[in-house]
Order: C-alpha cells, then structure tokens, then sequence
C-alpha cells in the first residue's frame, strides 16, 4: 500500500506542477484520453522479444499555439522471455510540440520526465542479491505522434518513443549502464476547448474568430503579412480579407511600404485611388497635391491635363494653380498670348498682360516693343514716322518698326504698317530719291551677312516698287556687318545693328 500512496502522490504533484505552467502560458483547454499498446524492455539482457501489455490515462493542456503539456499514468508490463518479467506504473509530465498542423492530420513530437514505480516479479538467474526488486525511479521519455481527427474533438492518437530510465535494475541486474524501454501505443483523446481558447496563438480566441469568420488556426488569416490580432485591435483592417479597401494594395503593403490607409482607397483624398497614384502616375498617395503648385493631383491629370510631378508644367515660371487660378493663362503653353514674350516674363519683368499680345492697344505686340526697346505700356512709341524728307539729304534715318524672319529676308507681316507709311511719303514727294541700306550684326559668318543685309534691303525696295513707286528712285545696298553703331558684345547693341536704314539722295 506505501508504493501505491507514493505513486498516487507523485501524480497529483506532477497534475498541479503542469496545471501550474499551462495557467502561465495562457491554457485555453483541455483533453482526456486512454492509450494502449505494448512496451518492449531494453535492459542489460539486450531488447526484449515479447510485446507486453501497457494502459494509459492521460490529460492534455493546450501551452501557447503548437505547444501542449500531458501528464498521464499507466500500467504496463516489461518481459523478456524466461529470463525476467517487471510490472511498471509510470507517471509523466510531457510536453508536444506540433509544428504544422493539416484538417484532418496533426504531427507531434513530445519530450517529458517522469517517475515510476517497479516491481521485478520474475527475477533472472544471475540477479544482483543487492539489486531492489521494487523502488521509485526516475525517467525520460522522447518520441513522435500523429493525432487523427475523426469528430470536432474526437481523435485517434497513434505514437511511439523511447524512456530513458535513471535505474540499471529493471531487470534486477546491475551492470552499470541505465536500463529503457520502447513504448508503442493507440489510443482515442477528447478535446474540451475553453471559452478562452486560442488554436493558433494570435491573441484572439478561438469562439470570437469563428464569430468574425477567421480562421482560429490560422494566425494571419488573409495571409497579407498581418496577424489578425493586429488587424482587429491595431490597425481597424479586415484580417478576412488582404486588400481590405479594395484599391489593389494588401494592408501591408500600404501600411510598412507606402505609409497609405489601408481602410481608404483614397487615402489623400484627391479623387485617384492608391494604387494608381503608385503605380501609374508616380505621385504621393499622402499628399493631394503632390508638386505643391495649388492643383490636386487628380484635377491635374484628369481636368487641365498638367504634370501633377511638375509644379510649373510649361516651364514659364508661374506655377500650374497660379497660371489656372490667379492669371487665367495656359499652363501647357508657355506664351499664352503667342507675342514671344513667356507669360513668367510678361507677368513678372515687363507687367504686360499674358492674355493681350498688345498690351498697349498700339500698332506693335509686347515682344515686338521689346525687341526693338520701346514701351508695351505705351502705345505712343510704337509707330516711328519715316522722317525721311526732314532728316535732310545724305542723313540716315533708321526705321525700327521694320522687322524679317530670322536668318530671312521675308518681311514681318507687323512691318507693313511702317512701310506704308514710307509709301505714302514717296508719293505725297514724287521728286525725291532714296538709298535703302541694310545692317546685321557680326553674329556667323561675315560672308553670310553682307549677302543677307543686301537680300533685305532688296525686299524693302521690292514692296515700296510692289505698291506703286518708280523703281529708279529706289536704290538698295547691304553693308553686312559693317557699319555697327553699337557694342556687338551685347543683346541691346546687337539689337540695334539689326537695321534698315532710308537715306534721301535727292
């Protein structure tokens, strides 16, 4: 009766010892089960060759996700033919570990320490007189399982190890190494989940993932990097569903890579949706207006057709939103007004208006004026009257208003109105004579400008013939670059070289 005191005290110890640490490792439930099946001795006779009965009780704790605590007792039986029989009853605490579970099929390994009470009924021939044929000893067991569900929490259980036992006299001989023994065994479990179970360890228990419709075995349900406790609780997303707000980024993607909302589609609320923003048009899905020139981005792409990546999107100095908002001028074309002047100049330089060619009302547009140094504020200077009979025989008048195409001696369609004006002179005064003298600068080739210089002069003499005056009275001569009368150094001297000249002969 002592030993049967002993072993029943020794499996109370081990039941509060493991009930103990499962309560430290957050236990969610339980399960009872009975096992049976045979040990095979492993003593100083060698392994034996007779399978012998063995039975067991056990109960199960859930630990913390693939982790499981037992501790189970038994009867069983340990024979080697003729030479010695052993009754066991062990008490163990084990711990398993199931590292990948399926639907239907568990695998586990499990490790423990146990104790158990021996007695040796048939003693061998050449037993040990000092060797105890009854005592406690200490042991270890190891091995593998598989658990196979045939119910909700009704399984099959089917194992096999190895006990390493602290005792060399199972077998009532001593011989200096520690005697074992293998156990094979079949059995049924019952499971009893707690209210407060959680399978796979995310922090949620199993009855609210089942209510949510998530998986309880499964961590990270939608399989978006995410577990679904910090779906729920943390960041507000769906752990049923990787996209949550169905823009085509999965929450984590939008909540460590781009820093979007992984609940608004939206999340700067400019009318594009994350991923395009992303994606397609390379802008920032936190900022509605990504190169900050007043427009949102969507408004950008879809509404004035601008760079939502570039602040000022025809490069004339004004931003996009100022263009569109303040000075209702084309931020796609840098001269809204086509009078060569870009509307940051005329805006911010000349404070001409960016929407009038002609700010003065005059006969010349803004670029015109200041290509040739008059006022585009003041209409007044924008007609140079030919003084070509009061400047006095010999003395060269230049003629600003008249203008060519560049590199061309095609005459500006704004020069007509000058030349009409010299047409009307050389009519009203049918006597008089002139030389007109074309100038360039020393800008290229000295050849190519003299040739050019007599080219426009001979276009000049071409329309005043062309609207009605004597071609003898008319003489034309280039001089090239020549005759400067300013710095060539400099865009104004430049400028002002660039001439057509009238000089009376007569």
């Amino acid at each position: 009766m002592h030993y049967l005191k002993t072993y029943l005290t020794v499996i109370l110890l081990l039941f509060f010892w493991q009930q103990a640490f499962s309560q430290l490792k957050n236990q969610d439930g339980f399960g009872l089960g009975l096992e049976s099946g045979s040990f095979l001795g492993q003593s100083d006779f060698g392994r034996s060759a007779t399978f012998s009965p063995n039975i067991m009780g056990f109960l199960r704790y859930s630990i913390s996700g693939p982790f499981h605590g037992e501790i189970s007792a038994g009867y069983g039986q340990i024979i080697h033919k003729d030479i010695y029989e052993t009754t066991i009853y062990p008490v163990q605490n084990r711990i398993f570990i199931s590292p990948f579970s399926m639907k239907y099929i568990n695998p586990y390994a499990y490790a423990g320490v146990g104790f158990l009470y021996y007695e040796v009924s048939k003693v061998p021939q050449i037993a040990d007189k000092s060797a105890a044929k009854n005592e406690w000893t200490g042991f270890a067991p190891i091995g593998l399982g598989l658990q196979v569900r045939l119910a909700d929490n009704l399984a099959l259980e089917i194992n096999g190890g190895y006990s390493y036992l602290l005792t060399d006299v199972i077998d009532a001989v001593d011989a200096g190494e520690y005697d074992g023994f293998w156990s094979f065994s079949t059995g049924i479990s019952v499971a009893f989940p707690s209210g407060s179970a959680d399978s796979d360890g995310d922090g949620i228990i199993n009855s609210l993932e089942e209510n949510l419709g998530i998986n309880p075995d499964n961590p990270d349900t939608d399989n978006d990097g995410l577990t679904d406790y910090d779906e729920l609780y943390r960041y507000k997303t769906r752990p049923q569903n990787s996209d949550s707000d169905l823009d085509g980024l999965n929450d984590y993607d939008e909540i460590f890579t781009y820093k979007s909302n992984p609940n608004l589609s939206d999340t700067d609320d400019d009318g594009l949706k994350d991923p395009f923003e992303i994606n397609e048009y390379k802008t920032n899905p936190l900022k509605a207006d990504t190169d900050e020139d007043g427009l949102n981005d969507n408004d950008e792409i879809n509404k004035f057709k601008t760079d939502p990546l570039a602040a000022d999107t025809d490069n004339d100095k004004i931003k996009d939103g100022e263009e569109l908002n303040s000075y209702k001028t084309d931020p796609l074309n840098a001269d809204s007004d086509m009078d060569k002047l870009s509307d940051g100049d005329e805006i911010l330089t000349y404070k001409t208006d960016p929407l009038i060619a002609d700010s003065d009302g005059g006969t010349l547009n803004d670029g015109m004026e200041i290509e040739k140094g008059t006022n585009p504020l003041d209409k007044s200077d924008d007609v140079v009257e030919p003084k070509l009979l009061g400047a006095g025989i010999g003395i060269p008048v230049i003629m600003k208003g008249v203008y060519f195409r560049t590199n061309s001696s095609e005459i500006s369609t704004e020069s007509e109105i000058f030349l009409q004006d010299v047409v009307k002179t050389l009519k009203d005064f049918p006597e008089a004579k002139i030389e007109i003298r074309g100038h360039t600068d020393n800008t290229g080739d000295a050849n190519y400008n003299f040739q050019l210089s007599q080219d426009r002069a001979d276009a000049v003499k071409e329309y005043l013939v062309h609207n009605g005056i004597d071609p003898f009275r008319i003489a034309s001569i280039g001089f090239g670059e020549t005759k400067p009368i300013a710095e060539n150094d400099t865009k104004v001297g430049r400028q002002k070289n660039r001439r057509i000249e009238f000089v009376r002969t007569e």
